[in-house]
């Protein structure tokens, strides 16, 4: 009897390690904002589920940018440093964006870093949907919703960026 449970158990113990084994351990060497880091192969990486506000302005040849955006930019900038330089990380990928970054999941201490910086007020949830033709698109509803949560927090308790709610628009100018 024991051994047919088991037999029975064992593809859902499978089903439920199939996301931590597709984690993989990477050096962070570059912060190059709050949401795109470089690893020691060079490799550029764009955070999942979360965009933060921009230090350089892609319109402008990247001059940096300024005001209350260049402010939470870099707040994001730090807090992403703090936690991910020079440090080994967890990732899980997820896809290519249109340039050339690979799209991922970062988890530092077990922690998902999309998930913590839209907590503390540094990012906002983007290029995630639950909508089946938009690129974004995810079937992961639970990590959708995680991080609506998490943004709804960070709103209703006024952290980061959230406190300054009227200055959403020069925060965030291409949204």
């Amino acid at each position: 009897m024991k051994r047919i449970i088991l037999l029975f158990l064992f593809p859902f113990s499978l089903l439920s390690c199939s996301k931590t084994s597709n984690l993989k351990l990477i050096y962070i060497k570059k912060v190059d904002d709050g949401d795109t880091y470089e690893d020691a192969k060079n490799i550029k990486y764009r955070l999942y589920g979360a965009d933060t506000p921009e230090l350089h302005n892609q319109y402008n040849n990247f001059e940096t940018t300024n005001g209350i955006e260049y402010l939470y930019a870099y707040n994001a900038k730090l807090f992403s440093s703090n936690l991910l330089l020079n440090k080994k990380v967890k990732i899980l990928y997820i896809t290519d964006d249109p340039y050339d970054r690979k799209v991922v999941k970062i988890f530092v201490n077990n922690q998902d870093l999309s998930y913590l910086l839209i907590k503390n007020g540094l990012a906002r949830v983007a290029y995630i949907s639950l909508n089946t033709s938009s690129p974004y698109y995810t079937s992961d509803y639970s990590y959708y919703k995680k991080l609506l949560l998490a943004q709804k927090w960070a709103h209703d308790n006024k952290k980061g960026f959230w406190n300054q709610i009227d200055l959403f628009k020069d925060i965030f100018p291409k949204a």
